[in-house]
C-alpha cells in the first residue's frame, strides 16, 4: 500500500484481516501525517445516494467497533449533525435525502428552526435569521481522532 493515512492504513489493515500475509504500508513522513492529520474527524452518514449511505453506514459500524477490533482508542463519540438550510431548494433537496436515509436505517430527522433552537442543539433562529425552512439532524454523527485512528 502507498500512503499512510486514513484509506491506506485502512486497506493495509483490512487485507491482513483477510488473510493476506505479505501487506506492506510505505509512507514517505509519518503515518497519519498527510491530509488524513489535517481532518476535523467527522464522521457522517447524511448523503443524498444510496451508495454513499450504506458504505457510511458500513464505516461507522466500524467505527464503533475500532478500539474492541484494533486495542487502540481513537476518542470516538456521536453527538449528531445539524444542517441549517436557508433556501427552499435546499429544504426540498434534503428532504428527499432524508426521506432515502430514513429508508436505510439512517437516524435522522427534520426539525423546524425554532425545534433547533432547543436544549438539543445551540442555535437559534434569531441569531441566524436567514434560517427559514427547516433545519436537519443526524443522530448518527460521529467524530474520532483521526491522527490516532
Amino acid at each position: 500500500m502507498v500512503g499512510g493515512g486514513a484509506l491506506g492504513a485502512s486497506a493495509a489493515f483490512h487485507l491482513r484481516r483477510l488473510g493476506v500475509r505479505d501487506v506492506v504500508l510505505l509512507e514517505r513522513d509519518a503515518l497519519a501525517s498527510g491530509s488524513t492529520s489535517k481532518s476535523a474527524g467527522g464522521i457522517r452518514t447524511q448523503f443524498a445516494d444510496e451508495l454513499n449511505v450504506r458504505i457510511a453506514l458500513r464505516s461507522l459500524e466500524e467505527f464503533e467497533r475500532f478500539e474492541q477490533l484494533t486495542g487502540t482508542g481513537i476518542s470516538f463519540r456521536q453527538h449528531g449533525y445539524l444542517f441549517l438550510l436557508d433556501n427552499d431548494e435546499d429544504v426540498a433537496t434534503f428532504r428527499a435525502a432524508l426521506a432515502l436515509q430514513q429508508s436505510l436505517g439512517v437516524q435522522s430527522r427534520e426539525l423546524t428552526p425554532a425545534e433547533a433552537g432547543t436544549d438539543i442543539v445551540t442555535v437559534s433562529a434569531e441569531e441566524h435569521p436567514r434560517l427559514r425552512g427547516a433545519a436537519m439532524l443526524v443522530a448518527a454523527l460521529a467524530f474520532a481522532a483521526p491522527v490516532v485512528a
